[in-house]
């Protein structure tokens, strides 16, 4: 199958290029910055196509030249540079989605499999006002992003099933929870949690929020590849929204994992009651059964294989 990754040579773009072309796909790779450090070695299969998805007309001429059947969007402004710059969000987080959504339908390519994110989901404290379990969010529960950034990914989804309804093109947003893993880079309210795991390797204190008990769920980067993988290779999924997640678990019991491993890790755990804003502790059962999606990676073994990256780099 021949697959283009918009955002290709991003943190979770560049590990799903090596997956994809791991696994036979031949891969185009879009991005405004090609990083060929992540990229890797040349390989026959992959293609590097330095372009804007903001540039419409480049993005539907590649879309037609290369004749992909299937695309990966991945492009976002991340949270925090969201909430600081909301028209920038808006036009990468949002125009590129739908000049995707748009090059898709006039050429022949067949499913866009794109990122959303939990940050489009409700407040702990709305769904226990519903008499709903924030520690279990499923995707038919009510959304209301509190940010920028969770509001340009609920956009995306309402304009991707205006799509796939006018004009019948197939698409499939991943409900992405906190991504961890080697190669993430700061900018996200989550990235202290990727602090913790590199803090013992790169003997650098690292300090993280407790949030009360409240529980949020994680994903190593891998798994979200395989997430990915899974909803361009399924048969026939029927819903246009998955959620994609690996373990939940609260801040002290993420701290007690990688102290399990490394008790003398450089970490501080600041006390605090308040919950985060999102209630992000999904439930991925559909995504199990429709789209055969499962976590490879326990939390002990994302710790393991992430430092295994780390001490071959320090």
């Amino acid at each position: 199958m021949k697959i283009l990754i918009t955002g290709g040579s991003g943190f979770i773009g560049s590990n799903c290029a090596r997956k994809l072309l791991e696994l036979g796909h031949e891969v185009i790779i879009y991005d405004f910055q090609l990083d060929h450090s992540r990229l890797g070695p040349e390989n026959p299969k992959m293609t590097l196509v330095q372009g804007d998805v903001l540039d419409y007309k480049q993005l539907t001429e590649i879309f037609r030249k290369t004749g992909i059947e299937m695309v990966v969007h991945l492009p976002a402004l991340r949270n925090v540079a969201s909430q600081q710059k909301p028209f920038q969000a808006h036009l990468i987080n949002s125009s590129g989605m739908v000049n995707v959504l748009e090059a898709a339908r006039l050429t022949d390519v067949k499913r866009i499999v794109y990122a959303s994110s939990v940050a489009v989901y409700c407040s702990p404290g709305y769904y226990r006002s519903l008499n709903l379990d924030p520690f279990c969010v499923k995707e038919w529960m009510p959304k209301s992003p509190f940010n920028v950034y969770g509001a340009t990914k609920l956009y995306n989804e309402m304009m991707a099933t205006q799509y796939m309804e006018i004009y019948g093109l197939k698409t499939i947003a991943l409900r992405l929870s906190a991504v961890i893993g080697p190669g993430k880079t700061p900018g996200s309210k989550t990235s202290e949690f990727n602090d913790v795991i590199e803090a013992p390797i790169l003997k650098k204190e690292a300090t993280i929020s407790s949030y009360g008990e409240q529980k949020v769920n994680f994903i190593y980067v891998h798994d979200a590849v395989h997430g990915f993988v899974c909803a361009c290779t399924a048969e026939d999924p029927t819903h246009p929204v998955y959620n994609i997640g690996g373990y939940t678990l609260s801040t002290r019991e993420f701290v007690a994992a990688v102290k399990e491993k490394f008790p003398e890790a450089p970490v501080t755990i600041k006390e605090s009651k308040k919950e985060r804003a999102v209630a992000s502790a999904i439930e991925c059962s559909l995504a199990k059964e429709e789209l055969g999606y499962e976590p490879q990676f326990s939390l002990s073994e994302a710790i393991h294989d992430h430092h295994q990256y780390l001490s071959k780099r320090v």
